[in-house]
């Protein structure tokens, strides 16, 4: 009966670590997991490999916006042909939580077909924009380039088409 008990206690204890150190694993990984397309983007970053502009192409031109903390926030800017240019009319995109920036450009050129200029936003962490993802920093990202093409940009709040 003792052994049996022993080993019980050993069982237990065995699950108890592999739950905590599970557990422990998600929390410290959920950046990882939730953002999947980070762990992507670090790499590009540390190994050199793939890069936003090359993926996009040269008519999109790279643009950098300073958030109110003084981080680096990276857009890209797709502008429809001249003749089908309409003043005021812009599209904020942005990405979903996983796969490369490249595959938003479809929707912006779909927009482009209806003279808008599209702005792709990569979040913090991501492509050339610094610092962590978090809902926060994703939300004060977008009120600053919301500003930046609205002010700087002139786009039409009224016209401003936000998709993301």
């Amino acid at each position: 009966m003792r052994k049996i008990i022993r080993f019980l206690k050993y069982i237990a204890g065995r699950c108890f670590v592999i739950l905590f150190v599970s557990i422990l694993a998600i929390v410290l990984l959920q950046d990882f997991i939730i953002l999947p397309y980070f762990r992507e983007s670090l790499i590009h970053r540390y190994f050199g490999r793939g890069s936003t502009a090359v993926e996009l192409g040269p008519e999109v031109t790279q643009i950098f916006v300073s958030s109110p903390l003084g981080r680096k926030i990276e857009i890209y800017r797709f502008q429809p042909p001249e003749n089908k240019r309409i003043t005021g009319r812009a599209a904020l995109i942005f990405r979903g939580n996983g796969g490369p920036l490249s595959q938003y450009l479809v929707i912006a050129k779909s927009l482009a077909k209806f003279g808008a200029t599209s702005y792709l936003v990569n979040y913090p962490g991501m492509g050339d924009s610094k610092g962590w993802p978090s809902e926060g920093k994703i939300n004060q990202d977008a009120a600053q380039v919301w500003r930046y093409i609205t002010e700087k940009e002139q786009a039409d709040p009224n016209k401003l088409i936000v998709v993301g």
